[in-house]
Parts: structure tokens; C-alpha cells; sequence
């Protein structure tokens, strides 16, 4: 690390404090990795005049990604005793801060991002435009045909995977299985022992890939005169009698697999993206009829038919994965999130 990083740091500690007006910064103290001491420099702060002092032990990196990060915050979490552990950086991307949040060590960026935590101390800013964009990994783990690999990953959370397995399980080349590994090995997801793939942190990359989670799927809202255990018992014999893959999602899957929200429409999946007559079929058997208000069946055709993944049957009809249902009904307004919610706590937490 140069000196004029240090030198940097101090003055980004400054600026937040003057703009915040939640501290000033009193002294500054140069380490001598030499002499052992933690840290690049020592800056202590107080909150104002009168305020108690706090050091900062402070690291400051030209850039910092969530597989350094990883062993930066392993180092600074023996200081802790010494005063405060805190990463300085150019760029820290939300990854990297939430790594951070989740060892308890402080940090900052040169835009003023921060979060500054000590003993009745505490201060967050977040938002600040980055001066400069944060390295990103070369391909982008939860595009598309990508996700599928995360998919797979999150599915499995305990098994090792060679690249070959994955490839095959996920129903893509071994390059991209190349390409996605190397990215979520550079953002501290997975880990490779012994030349196989271990999920690191399950949850963290579950979060990121239901916040980067777009629904790629056509919608066709539908008028059935039945009732929902009933319509959906018939749909499931229609689609089984012509060998289609289907399985109910949003709060009609939620509902068989964690019963805490009721609902007024059923949504399911039907994968008839190579069959264009299937769904006409479908929607002519079981006489109903398209609406623009009032639907109780919504057929989602999926752009991707990996949304089966993992599907299971629950009551005699077929319902998507447990991942899936999050993904789904995080996104609906209502009680819709509420049952995510269940969801996770109820299938998927527990198998991390």
C-alpha cells in the first residue's frame, strides 16, 4: 500500500466527517508494518468536540474484490482489541460492504460510503456515486443461461461439484460452467478444494441473485368456472395426458408447499414454448376464457424451461422449487412477499 493511499484515506475520513457533522478526526498515525503493528494507519475520530476518542486500525486497499476481501477481513478481525478494524478502499461494492457488515469491520470509500460502528458510535452513509465503476467479474453469473449454474449450486447447497457435473446438471458448456465459476469465485460465493466447486455462502448468493432476478416468462390471464383445487387438479391431468411439463408457482405453490397466504388466482407454469398449439389445447379444454380483469388462471409460459428445476409434486400436482417460489413471490405486491418470506424460512434457510 503507498503512502499516498494513506494519506488519501485520512482525507476521506475527513470529508465524511465534515459532511456528515458526526465526527472530527483528532489524530493520525502512520503503522510500521515493520514494528507489527495492525493496519496502514491509525486515525482516531470523536463525535465533536467533547466526544470520546476512537481509533481506527485502518487497511486501505487500491481495490478491494470480495475474494481479497475475504482474507483482509480475516486479518483485521485480530485487531479488533487494538480499536476499531476498518477496510479503506477506492471502490467498495455492496458485496464487499456487506462482507464487511458481516464480520463487524468499519469501512469506507473515496465517495463517502461508509459504515463506522465502535462502542456508542455508529454511522452508515450509503448511496454515494462511485468515482470510479468496481472491477466486475468477466461474465455475469445470473444472466439467463448462467443462472442456471447458480441455480444448480443453490439446489445442492452441501455437494462439491467437478466442472464437468456441473456442466451436465445445469444443461450448459463446460466453457460457461469455466467462465461462471471463475466470477463466483471472484465474489467470494464458492470455493474450489480439491479441484471441486463448494458453495462458500449460500445465502449471500441467494440475496444477490434474487435482487438481479428479472421473470422472463409470457403471461396469458384466463376466466375458468371452477374452483382453484379443482381447476388445478384438471389442468395437472391435461398437461400429464400430453406429456407437458407444468408446475404452479407464485402464492397457488406457495399454498401447497408452506399454507400460510391464502389466494384468489392460480399461476403455472406450462412449458409449451416449442408447441405452439398447446396452449390453445389447453385454454379450449378447460373452457376458459382471456380476460384483462378478473383472472383465476394465469399461464406463464417461461422463456427458459429451467424453471422446472427441482420441481415436486405436492397433493397430486406438480409445484415449482422452493428457489423458484422465492424468486416469484418476492416480487408481488401484497401478501405475496410475506409468503416469500415463509418460504425461505420454512424450505430454504434450513438446508444451508
Amino acid at each position: 500500500m503507498s503512502a499516498d493511499l494513506a494519506k488519501s484515506a485520512v482525507e476521506w475520513f475527513r470529508a465524511v466527517g465534515a459532511g456528515t457533522g458526526a465526527f472530527v478526526v483528532r489524530q493520525v498515525r502512520h503503522c510500521s508494518k515493520a514494528k507489527g503493528r495492525p493496519g496502514d494507519v491509525e486515525i482516531q475520530i470523536a463525535a465533536g468536540a467533547g466526544g470520546d476518542p476512537i481509533w481506527l486500525l485502518v487497511e486501505a486497499q487500491e481495490q478491494v474484490t470480495p475474494l481479497r476481501a475475504l482474507g483482509i477481513l480475516t486479518r483485521l478481525a485480530h485487531v479488533r482489541a487494538k480499536g476499531v478494524p476498518t477496510l479503506c478502499s477506492r471502490n467498495i461494492s455492496e458485496r464487499v460492504a456487506g462482507l464487511c457488515r458481516g464480520q463487524d469491520v468499519s469501512y469506507l470509500d473515496e465517495a463517502g460510503n461508509c459504515r463506522i460502528s465502535a462502542p456508542g458510535f455508529y454511522l452508515q452513509v450509503s448511496g454515494k456515486r462511485l468515482v470510479k465503476p468496481a472491477k466486475q467479474p468477466h461474465a455475469d453469473p445470473f444472466a439467463a443461461k448462467s443462472s442456471r449454474i447458480v441455480r444448480v449450486l443453490l439446489s445442492h447447497p452441501q455437494q462439491a461439484w467437478q466442472v464437468q457435473e456441473l456442466a451436465k446438471e445445469a444443461a450448459v458448456s463446460l466453457g460457461l460452467v469455466a467462465k461462471i465459476k471463475q466470477a463466483l469465485l471472484e465474489l467470494g460465493f464458492v470455493e474450489e478444494r480439491n479441484r471441486r466447486v463448494h458453495l462458500r455462502d449460500p445465502k449471500g448468493l441467494f440475496d444477490a441473485w434474487a435482487a438481479a432476478y428479472e421473470p422472463a416468462a409470457d403471461s396469458l390471464r384466463l376466466y375458468v368456472m371452477q374452483k382453484s383445487d379443482a381447476l388445478e387438479l384438471a389442468l395437472a391431468g391435461w398437461c400429464q395426458d400430453k406429456q407437458l411439463r407444468y408446475a404452479l408457482t407464485h402464492l397457488a405453490g406457495a399454498w401447497r408447499m408452506a399454507p400460510t397466504v391464502r389466494y384468489q388466482h392460480s399461476t403455472v407454469y406450462v412449458d409449451a414454448a416449442t408447441e405452439s398449439a398447446a396452449i390453445a389445447g389447453l385454454v379450449q379444454d378447460l373452457r376458459a376464457k382471456p380476460v384483462d380483469t378478473g383472472a383465476n388462471l394465469v399461464l406463464r409460459t417461461p422463456a427458459d424451461p429451467f424453471v422446472f428445476y427441482d420441481a415436486r409434486e405436492i397433493d397430486a400436482v406438480q409445484v415449482v422449487s422452493a428457489l423458484q417460489l422465492y424468486l416469484d413471490l418476492k416480487g408481488d405486491p401484497g401478501r405475496g412477499r410475506e409468503a416469500a418470506q415463509e418460504i425461505l424460512e420454512r424450505e430454504i434457510m434450513p438446508r444451508w
